[in-house]
This record gives C-alpha cells, sequence and structure tokens, in this order.
C-alpha cells in the first residue's frame, strides 16, 4: 500500500506576526504561489499554525500580507484567495 500526503501547512513562530520586510517573515501569498508551482492546483497547502492569543494577537491585527493590492492580515482572510 502506498501512503501518500494528502494535506499539509507551515508552523512558525513569528514569520506570519511581524510587519513585511522583517528578518523572519513569511509572505502566505507566496507560500501559496510556491504551493501551486509545487503541486500545480490540487496542491495539498491548507494550514497554518502561530500563536494567536491576547498576548500576541498579530495574526488579527497586523496588516502584513498582500492581498489584491490591499494589505490585510494574516487571519483577515481565507487561505484559498487568489
Amino acid at each position: 500500500m502506498k501512503a501518500s500526503l494528502k494535506f499539509y501547512g507551515v508552523a512558525t513562530w513569528k514569520g506570519f506576526r511581524v510587519p513585511s520586510g522583517s528578518s523572519g517573515y513569511h509572505s502566505l501569498g507566496r507560500v501559496v504561489d510556491l504551493a501551486r508551482e509545487v503541486g500545480g492546483e490540487s496542491h495539498g497547502f491548507r494550514f497554518i499554525q502561530l500563536p494567536f492569543n491576547l498576548a500576541m494577537p498579530e495574526a488579527r491585527t497586523l496588516s502584513n500580507q498582500t492581498l489584491g493590492g490591499h494589505q490585510v492580515s494574516t487571519l483577515g482572510r481565507p487561505l484559498g484567495w487568489g
């Protein structure tokens, strides 16, 4: 029986919680573009994991991702953008 990886994601402590241009910043749009480049439209990238709580609200409050020319927060839009 051949096992296959159906879905995957990325986990980062600060990559989605810092301003764009900062050391360690991750562009969610770029990650999705890479997933499409490698796996086509049926790529399995579906999940992100990062701290999000009262002490670390940046995933929702910091507009550090670009979507359609607009700045949005990491959790401001679903991953299926584009």
